[in-house]
């Protein structure tokens, strides 16, 4: 009998050893699945979250897994340098809707220019994003506080080109609300906007809420469910949080960052 040369046991041994490898893989993501699939079951027996939530939980923990180890504290660096940047004395400001409705305070963060630079509007749908997710991943004590996003609806007036980018990212469609009727009387909004639709609401800031409680009652009034509301900023001066809080059922205001004209006028901004 011819010996078996070297080099030919060494592959066997190799292919055999991949084999065992692969058949060890395959068992542990068997049993990985099974535990995740009994997990399910039981939170969604007890009812605290159903299998929507659960994969949006899912998709919220794998982004945080792959993004900065410093979330959030980077991406409130982030956002806080280009509200300095984007940081205007009313007195420059033109708009006089603008200076109407600041007219109590002095600084105006102009979030909405600094989405016409396409560098700035891919990091601020970025930081937006993580801060949703961060949300999103915290399973609440209430389950009437769960957060669940099939479409994103974005404000009469609001930053449109923020939303557009956070909706690419999320990969959920569109809603933009709007203060007038297109094409029939009672279709206050474009894109498609369903009773069985669950939103949220997203915009670059909060000021007064007015906008965003109007907003949240068009959706209502269609029949579709929205209970919160992410900014990038919230103008403290104003009650827009307590403004939401008022609305029937409760809508909830998620905000990256609190600012007030002290806090602006700052050279190191800290949350008012």
């Amino acid at each position: 009998m011819i010996p078996e040369p070297p080099w030919c046991r060494r592959r066997r041994e190799r292919e055999v050893s991949r084999q065992i490898e692969q058949m060890l893989a395959s068992q542990e993501q068997m049993l990985l699945q099974r535990e995740q699939q009994r997990l399910d079951h039981l939170l969604e027996s007890i009812g605290i979250i159903n299998r929507s939530y659960l994969a949006d939980i899912r998709q919220a923990v794998d982004f945080i897994n792959c993004i900065s180890s410093k979330f959030p504290n980077d991406y409130e660096r982030q956002l806080r340098e280009i509200c300095r940047e984007y940081t205007r004395d009313l007195q420059e400001v033109s708009s006089q809707g603008q200076q109407r409705l600041y007219q109590d305070v002095r600084y105006y963060v102009d979030i909405d220019e600094a989405t016409t630079n396409p560098v700035f509007a891919d990091r601020l749908a970025e930081i937006l994003q993580a801060f949703i997710a961060q949300k999103l991943a915290q399973l609440p004590e209430d389950p009437g506080r769960a957060i669940q996003c099939l479409k994103i609806a974005i404000p009469y007036g609001g930053n449109v080109r923020l939303g557009a980018e956070l909706a690419r990212r999320l990969k959920r469609p569109l809603v933009t609300i709007r203060s007038e009727p297109k094409v029939t009387k009672d279709r206050y909004w474009d894109g498609k906007l369903d009773k069985t639709d669950i939103l949220i609401i997203v915009n670059d800031v909060a000021v007064t809420g007015d906008r965003l409680v109007r907003t949240a009652q068009t959706i209502r009034e269609r029949g579709a469910q929205i209970s919160h509301v992410f900014v990038l900023i919230e103008r403290t001066e104003w009650k827009a949080r307590e403004m939401l809080e008022k609305c029937s059922p409760q809508i909830y205001l998620h905000s990256m960052v609190r600012l007030c004209d002290p806090d602006l006028s700052s050279p190191t901004p800290s949350t008012c």
